[in-house]
C-alpha cells in the first residue's frame, strides 16, 4: 500500500490541492512591516492542539501579571494551649500548579514550631476557589497521566506511581504516595498498543494489562486532588507525631488564624516551564485563575476558556474572531477551534508585551535545545531561529512562533493540519483505540510532523 492509499500528509502539494481528507493552514507574518509574507488556508479553522497554551499563557500573564504567585494556605480556628490546638485545621488552595510534598513538610513544620502536637477538632480541605474536575478532558482517556483531576488543590501535578511486585503468587499493588487508595488488578488479555493500563471510575478501580511484567510501575493520574492532597498532608503531620482526622471538605472561614501561606513562583516562570514541558495540568489552572480574577468567583475549566475567547476578541479587535471556539486551556480537547490568523495575531499581541522584563519568544521552547523541540531542528541553519510551540493529537498537528530569517529579520508564524474525519472517528471512541487505528495515526503524525516542519525550515533558510 502507498502513501497515497494512507492518506497520509506526506507532499505539501497534494495537501494543498485539497484532494485528500488532510487540511492544512498556515500564516506567515512580518510584524515591523505589518505585511502578510505567505498564507494558505490562515482564516479556515483548525484544531489547535497544544498551541493553545500560548493562549493560556498569554492571557494569565496580562490578567494576572508576571509577578502573580499562587497561596496555599494552612490555618485554625480555636486556642493553642499546652501543644493542643482546640479547634478545626484548615488546607486551602488557590490553583498553585507547583505545590509539592516539600510545601506540605513545610505546612507541617510551622504548626510544629508554633506548639501544635496534637488537634482536637476536625481537619478540612478546601478547594472551593475553583471548580474541580476529575479529568481534563472527558470522557476520552481517563488512565492517562495528561489527563488527571483540576482542583484549587492539588499536588505534584496531580500525579501518582503505581507500583507493582509479583514476589510470591499473590502479587502485591501499591501507590506512592500511599494517601491514594484506589484498587487495581491485573487483567487476563492485553491492551491495545499505547495503553498498560484502564481506569474504572465508578468503583476507583485501576486495570492493568497482562502484557506488562511481573514488577514494574507506571505514573497514574490523581482524579480527586483535593482530598488526595489533605490525606497526604495528613500523613505528614503524622512524621511529626500529629494525628489528624480524616479530612474532610469544607471552606475556611475568614477570620480564620494563619499558621502558614506558601506562594508559588512568580507566574512568569512557571508559564515558561508549562510552554517548556507542555504541562496541560498547568495550562489548565492559570487559565481557570485568570478568569476567576476577571469573574471574582468560583470558575471551571469550560467557563474559564470562554472567559478567556471573549478576553482575546475585546483585547485585539481589529483581528477576525469568527470561527474561534474555545473549550479548555491545555488543547486537550478537540472541540477547540482557531484560524492560523488568529493565533498568529495573540502573538503580535504577546510580543508588544514586558512580562516583568522577559519578552514572550523568551518563553518559548528554542529548536534544538529545549523541552519539545530538544530534538527538533539541530541542524546549524535551523537551530535557535525557532522558538515556538509545538501540539500534536491523533491526526492533529501544529505549530506557532517566532523565526528569524538570516540577517535579523523576525517573523510570526502558526502552522496547522488536520485531518478532521479521521479525529472524529477517534472522538467519539471511549475505549482504548484498535491496534490499526494506533498504528495508522503515529504514521500520520509522523508524515504530518515531516510535512510542517519542512514548511518552517523553508521559510528559515529560504530554500
Amino acid at each position: 500500500m502507498n502513501l497515497k492509499d494512507l492518506d497520509l500528509p506526506y507532499d505539501l502539494e497534494i495537501v494543498k490541492s485539497n484532494s485528500t481528507q488532510n487540511k492544512l493552514g498556515y500564516f506567515l507574518y512580518d510584524p515591523s512591516t505589518k505585511k502578510i509574507l505567505d498564507s494558505f488556508n490562515s482564516t479556515e479553522a483548525f484544531i489547535p492542539a497544544s498551541t493553545c497554551k500560548i493562549l493560556s499563557a498569554v492571557f494569565a500573564l496580562k490578567v494576572l501579571g508576571a509577578d502573580y504567585r499562587f497561596k496555599t494556605y494552612l490555618s485554625y480556628t480555636g486556642t493553642i494551649k499546652n501543644e493542643i490546638l482546640e479547634g478545626n485545621l484548615y488546607l486551602k488552595g488557590t490553583g498553585d500548579p507547583t505545590l509539592s510534598i516539600s510545601h506540605l513538610i513545610d505546612f507541617a513544620s510551622k504548626m510544629v514550631n508554633q506548639g501544635v502536637r496534637e488537634l482536637r477538632g476536625k481537619f478540612y480541605f478546601d478547594e472551593s476557589h475553583s471548580i474541580p474536575s476529575t479529568c481534563i478532558q472527558s470522557p476520552r482517556e481517563p488512565w492517562a497521566n495528561y489527563n488527571c483531576g483540576i482542583s484549587a488543590l492539588s499536588l505534584d501535578f496531580n500525579q501518582a506511581r503505581l507500583k507493582w511486585d509479583r514476589k510470591t503468587e499473590q502479587e502485591e499493588y501499591y501507590f506512592i504516595p500511599d494517601s491514594l487508595t484506589d484498587k487495581v488488578i491485573r487483567l487476563e488479555n492485553e491492551l491495545p498498543l499505547e495503553t498498560n493500563i484502564l481506569y474504572q471510575p465508578k468503583d476507583n478501580l485501576w486495570l492493568l494489562s497482562a502484557a506488562e511484567p511481573a514488577m514494574g510501575e507506571k505514573k497514574v493520574p490523581i482524579k480527586k486532588p483535593a482530598e488526595y492532597t489533605a490525606n497526604f498532608f495528613r500523613k505528614i503531620c503524622g512524621l511529626y507525631g500529629i494525628k489528624l482526622s480524616t479530612p474532610l471538605t469544607g471552606e475556611m472561614p475568614e477570620q480564620a488564624s494563619i499558621f502558614h501561606v506558601h506562594e508559588s513562583n512568580t507566574l512568569v516562570n512557571l508559564v515558561e516551564s508549562m510552554l517548556e514541558y507542555s504541562n496541560n495540568f498547568m495550562a489548565e489552572q492559570i487559565q481557570i485563575a485568570a478568569s476567576r480574577q476577571l469573574l471574582n468567583r468560583s470558575i471551571g475549566i469550560e467557563e474559564a476558556a470562554k472567559i478567556m475567547q471573549e478576553w482575546f476578541l475585546q483585547q485585539i479587535p481589529l483581528t477576525n474572531w469568527n470561527s474561534i471556539n474555545l473549550k479548555n486551556g491545555s488543547g486537550l480537547n478537540a472541540g477547540n477551534r482557531i484560524t492560523p490568523e488568529q493565533l498568529a495575531s495573540i502573538l503580535e499581541f504577546a510580543d508588544s508585551q514586558n512580562y516583568s522584563n522577559r519578552c514572550f519568544q523568551s518563553l518559548l521552547p528554542a529548536a534544538g535545545w529545549q523541552g519539545s523541540l530538544v530534538q527538533r531542528f539541530t541542524e546549524p541553519e535551523v537551530a535557535f531561529r525557532i522558538w515556538a510551540k509545538p501540539g500534536a493529537m491523533n491526526y492533529v498537528y501544529a505549530y506557532a512562533g517566532y523565526l528569524f530569517k538570516p540577517g535579523g529579520k523576525k517573523l510570526i508564524y502558526s502552522i496547522l493540519i488536520n485531518n478532521f474525519a479521521r479525529r472524529a472517528a477517534v472522538d467519539v471512541v471511549s475505549e482504548p483505540l484498535p491496534n490499526e487505528v494506533i498504528e495508522h495515526a503515529q504514521l500520520w503524525t509522523k508524515s504530518a510532523l515531516d510535512l510542517v516542519e519542512g514548511i518552517q525550515r523553508a521559510w528559515v533558510t529560504g530554500s
